[in-house]
């Protein structure tokens, strides 16, 4: 598994959970442990994202006036376009920029594709993650 965090910041991050958890933790078994972990994991997971996807939308999405169109021509930025994205972590709503080409009539989001998103709404990692369940169920599960 690849390591996105450093060293210093995965300290940092302990060291606030561990300080949390002193405060609010509360758990009298092993299921309820495990059950308040998967809790803190879902929660903390939907903030890093949300967190993640906020810095990456609007104008970092920009890729300039002007792109390449497939049909030869160039597509022009219109505006910023608001997009659902549902997650291992949750649903979150962004804006990427949209372009627009007037000689095919197409529109493009250079974000989206870049991103491996389709018209769909789940994000690569989420269908991957369905895909491997889906694999191991036996048919008439």
């Amino acid at each position: 598994m690849t390591r996105i965090l450093t060293s210093s910041a995965r300290q940092a991050l302990l060291a606030l959970l561990s300080e949390w958890c002193d405060n609010n933790v509360v758990a009298n078994t092993l299921d309820e442990c495990e059950l308040l972990a998967e809790e803190v994991r879902d929660l903390v997971g939907q903030a890093v994202f949300e967190a993640g996807l906020h810095f990456q939308e609007g104008k970092s999405t920009y890729k300039g006036s002007h792109i390449p169109c497939s049909c030869g021509d160039r597509a022009r930025f219109l505006s910023y376009r608001t997009r659902w994205i549902r997650t291992l972590y949750g649903e979150a709503q962004m804006k990427r920029a949209y372009y627009h080409c007037s000689a095919c009539h197409k529109g493009q989001f250079p974000w989206d594709i870049a991103q491996g998103l389709t018209k769909k709404t789940e994000s690569p990692r989420l269908k991957s993650v369905v895909c491997q369940v889906m694999g191991r169920l036996v048919y008439a599960e």
